[in-house]
């Protein structure tokens, strides 16, 4: 969950491996952004990380979904992949709140 504003948003983490030829395995995990309000946060951090986003990493941003998907052969690296990116998040949702509040403040 993401909290912001006091009011809590919700975000889906969907993760699957399938089998792919020999011991190759493919990973493949999701997150999601499904009501409206969160889907307008994740779709701004988004947009601000896409030149960041790797080969295995996939942005989809439309009126209907934000989601993010991640692709690897490894648990490990699927993992810190999704680590990292969250913490991009993370860092990109303390960024607009301080705008956010900075905007209220020079208002008054």
């Amino acid at each position: 969950m993401i909290k912001n504003k006091g009011k809590t948003k919700s975000k889906v983490i969907k993760i699957k491996a399938t089998k792919r030829r020999g011991m190759l395995m493919k990973i493949t995990g999701t997150i999601e952004f499904p009501d409206p309000e969160s889907r307008k946060a994740a779709a701004k951090i988004l947009q601000a990380l896409s030149p960041d986003n790797l080969r295995s990493m996939e942005s989809e941003i439309s009126d209907e979904k934000v989601a993010v998907r991640f692709h690897a052969e490894k648990i490990g690296s699927l993992l810190a992949t999704v680590d990292d990116f969250l913490m991009n998040v993370k860092i990109g949702e303390g960024i607009e709140q301080v705008l956010e509040k900075e905007e209220i403040a020079s208002e008054i």
